[in-house]
């Protein structure tokens, strides 16, 4: 058993902005969101599951500086050398929150924001459209 990391700033940073989104978006009572030690990653990973079938999960791990691996929905996916990590990750959580994105297989994501479109996956670009689609609900019932 390995010795339990104190969260960095940056993890707490993270967890904070993702709250906040969450809060701000009166989401609060439809997810959980927790924020635990993952001995096998020697991680902090920030989880938010919506109540809602057919609303995405998030998983977040902060890493470094401003780097982030995380799962949305069932991709996964790392981020760095963005110009604002923080308002990538309140974008990232608006749109989720809102239901605006869209996977292709569980390697391609697109996520609709108001920063234009968060995103990223596999190396191997086939054309989005031929790929099969997965949607997701909004966290809130419109």
């Amino acid at each position: 058993m390995s010795e339990i990391q104190r969260p960095t700033e940056w993890d707490e940073l993270v967890l904070a902005t993702i709250g906040k989104a969450i809060t701000l978006a009166g989401a609060d009572d439809v997810t959980d969101v927790t924020f635990e030690y993952k001995e096998d990653a020697a991680a902090w990973m920030t989880s938010v599951e919506p109540h809602r079938p057919g609303a995405a999960s998030i998983y977040v791990i902060a890493e470094g500086e401003n780097e982030l691996n995380l799962t949305v929905g069932q991709t996964w996916l790392e981020v760095w050398g963005v110009d604002d990590p923080v308002e990538w990750v309140r974008e990232m959580t608006d749109a989720v929150v809102a239901g605006s994105l869209e996977e292709a297989g569980s390697s391609r994501i697109r996520i609709h924001s108001r920063i234009g479109v968060l995103g990223g996956g596999d190396a191997l670009m086939l054309p989005w459209r031929w790929h099969r689609n997965r949607t997701y609900a909004p966290y809130l019932q419109p």
